[in-house]
C-alpha cells in the first residue's frame, strides 16, 4: 500500500499577492494522489514562511511525523521550491527521506527516478535557489530606485501612514502624515534639542504624552532614540549613506534635526554603526592542508588578504601563508573559464533532458485524459442531480450541498484541462534556463558585480581548497558536479590545471 504525506506552504509574500493559493495547492496535491491510487496519510499546511530555511512549524512537524511513523512511501509537494529554495537544506531532506526510504513527489513537475529524473530535479532546485537569491536582488534595486525617487520604500515610521496614490490598492505607497501621532513626533525633537532631557527622561514624557508605534504601544527607549537619529522627519531618503531630498512632508526643519544630532554628540549615546558585505568568495575557499574555512580581512584600509582560520585561532598547527584577495580572484575566475560546454556536449546534453522532458509531456497527456473523463463523469453527474432534485426525490439542503460539490469538481476538471492544452509549455523553458546556468557562469563571471558572483558561486561551488596560494581543488555542487569531471577523473571535482570535461551522455541512463 502506498501512502503519501502531503505538504503545501505559501510565503508572506505570495500570500498578499494571491499567487499559489494553499487551497489550489491541496486540491492539486490530493487529486494526484487519488489519480496514482495512494491514500493520505496526513496533510501539514504551511502559512507566511519562506522556502529559504527549515526552521518552519509545520515542516519541523512534517519531519518528526516521518521519522516516527512508519510506513509513509511518498512526500507529495506541488513544486520541490514549495518544499525548500536553499540547495543545501533541498539535498539535507533528500537524503533524510532516502534514508527513510521515502520518495519525494511533485505534482507539477512530475520527475521520476532515475539518473536523469535527478539530474533534472537538482537542476530544478538550482534554479530555485538561484531564483530565489535573483528576486530579493531585484526587489532591493527596486527600492533603491524608489529611494532615488524621493519615495520611502518601508513601513511607515511614528508620525506617518502609508497611503495608496488615488486610493488604488495596486498603486504606488507613499507618505502622509499622521495628524494624531506626527505632532507628537515634532514635539519630542523640540524637547531633546532643549538639552534639558535625556533619552530616558524623554522616554517617559512621550510616552505620557501618547507617543505610540503602529501597534498601539509606547515607543520603546531604543526606538525613542532612532526616531531622533531618522533624518527622514527632516525630508530627508537615503541608504547606505546615499541621501535624496524626500517627496513627502518633513516633520522638523533640517537646522532642529541638526541641534538634535548635537545634543547627541554632548551626550556621546546613540553612535550609528556601519555594516559591510562579505567578500564574494567567502563561504566557498577552504585550506587544503587542515580543512578550515578562509576568512578576509583589510590591512591599511586597502589590502584585502584571504587567510586560514585554523591557523588563526590556534586549532591547528597549520602554516599556509596569508593570500591577496585579487590573486585568489583571478585563480577562481579562470577556473569559470574552464567551464567547457562545447556544442557537441550541449547537444548530448539536451537529447538527455529532452528524453526527461518527454516523458513529462507524456505524464501532461494522460492527465488530460484522465481529467476530460472527470469533467464528463461530472457534467453527468450534475444532469442526475438536477432530475433527482426536480422529481422531488432529495430535499434543497441536500441538493445545494451536492450542487456545490460537483460544481468545484467540474472547475478543477476544466482547469487541469486548460494547463494540459496551454501552448506554452514550461519544460522547454526550464531546459533553456538549465543550459543558460551554465553558458552564462561561464561567460559571464568575470564582468559580473560582487552581488551576482557571489549568487554563481554559492550556485555553482561546494568548496576551492587552497594551498600555498593556489587551487587545489574545485568541488562543484550537485546537480553540476554531474556535468563537469576533471578528464581521466572517476570523482566529482576538478583539480588544479586540468581542464572541465562534460560527462557522456550515458551518465544519464541507468
Amino acid at each position: 500500500m502506498n501512502r503519501a504525506v502531503i505538504y503545501v506552504r505559501v510565503s508572506s509574500r505570495e500570500q498578499a499577492e494571491g499567487g499559489y493559493s494553499i487551497e489550489a495547492q491541496l486540491e492539486a496535491c490530493r487529486r494526484f494522489v487519488y489519480d496514482k491510487g495512494w491514500t493520505v496519510e496526513d496533510e501539514f499546511t504551511e502559512l507566511g514562511e519562506s522556502a529559504r530555511t527549515t526552521n518552519r512549524p509545520a515542516f519541523k512537524a512534517m519531519a518528526a511525523m516521518l521519522d516516527d511513523h512508519g510506513g509513509i512511501t511518498h512526500l507529495v509537494v506541488h513544486k520541490i521550491d514549495r518544499l525548500a529554495r536553499n540547495l543545501a537544506d533541498y539535498a539535507a531532506v533528500k537524503a533524510r527521506l532516502q534514508k527513510l526510504g521515502i520518495r519525494l513527489v511533485s505534482v507539477t513537475e512530475g520527475m521520476e527516478e532515475g539518473p536523469s529524473g535527478r539530474l533534472v530535479e537538482g537542476i530544478m532546485a538550482a534554479i530555485a535557489e538561484f531564483y530565489s537569491d535573483n528576486l530579493g536582488q531585484e526587489v532591493r534595486k527596486g527600492m533603491q530606485q524608489k529611494l532615488r525617487n524621493g519615495g520611502w520604500p518601508h513601513l511607515a515610521p511614528a508620525g506617518y501612514t502609508n497611503v495608496r496614490v488615488d486610493g488604488e490598492r495596486k498603486a504606488e505607497a507613499v507618505l502622509a502624515i499622521d495628524p494624531e501621532q506626527a505632532p507628537l513626533v515634532t514635539k519630542a525633537f523640540e524637547l531633546y534639542a532643549s538639552g534639558e532631557y535625556t533619552v530616558s527622561s524623554l522616554h517617559l514624557e512621550m510616552a505620557a504624552l501618547g507617543l505610540r508605534n503602529k501597534r498601539g504601544a509606547p515607543l520603546s527607549r531604543s526606538k525613542l532614540a532612532e526616531l531622533l537619529h531618522k533624518k527622514l522627519y527632516a525630508g530627508i531618503v537615503g541608504h547606505n549613506g546615499v541621501e535624496y531630498q524626500g517627496t513627502h512632508d518633513p516633520l522638523v526643519s533640517k537646522e532642529m534635526f541638526e541641534r538634535v544630532q548635537q545634543v547627541f554628540a554632548l551626550h556621546d549615546r546613540d553612535k550609528v554603526r556601519e555594516t559591510k558585505h562579505p567578500h564574494f568568495l567567502r563561504g566557498v575557499l577552504v585550506c587544503a592542508s587542515c580543512g578550515s574555512a578562509l576568512s578576509s580581512l583589510t590591512a591599511k584600509g586597502r589590502y584585502t588578504y584571504f587567510y586560514c582560520l585554523g591557523r588563526f585561532t590556534g586549532r591547528t598547527d597549520c602554516r599556509e601563508p596569508y593570500v591577496p584577495k585579487e590573486k585568489l580572484e583571478q585563480l577562481v575566475e579562470e577556473q569559470y573559464r574552464r567551464l567547457n560546454l562545447g556544442p557537441n556536449d550541449e547537444a548530448r546534453l539536451r537529447r538527455a533532458l529532452e528524453q526527461e522532458l518527454a516523458d513529462e509531456v507524456s505524464f501532461s497527456a494522460e492527465s488530460l485524459a484522465l481529467a476530460r473523463r472527470r469533467l464528463a463523469r461530472a457534467v453527468h453527474e450534475r444532469e442526475k442531480l438536477l432530475q433527482a432534485y426536480f422529481a422531488e426525490a432529495m430535499p434543497l439542503d441536500l441538493f445545494k450541498r451536492e450542487q456545490n460539490r460537483i460544481a468545484k469538481e467540474i472547475d478543477l476538471a476544466q482547469a487541469e484541462i486548460n494547463r494540459a492544452e496551454a501552448t506554452d509549455s514550461p519544460y522547454g523553458q526550464l531546459l533553456e534556463t538549465a543550459l543558460g546556468i551554465i553558458r552564462d557562469a561561464r561567460a559571464g563571471y568575470s564582468a559580473a558585480d560582487p552581488y551576482v558572483k557571489r549568487l554563481w558561486n554559492r550556485a555553482l561551488m561546494e568548496r576551492i581548497e587552497i594551498r600555498a596560494g593556489q587551487i587545489a581543488r574545485v568541488e562543484l555542487k550537485e546537480p553540476f558536479a554531474g556535468l563537469f569531471l576533471c578528464a581521466g577523473s572517476n570523482k566529482a571535482s576538478l583539480v588544479g590545471e586540468a581542464g572541465f570535461e562534460l560527462l557522456s551522455a550515458g551518465v544519464f541512463t541507468p
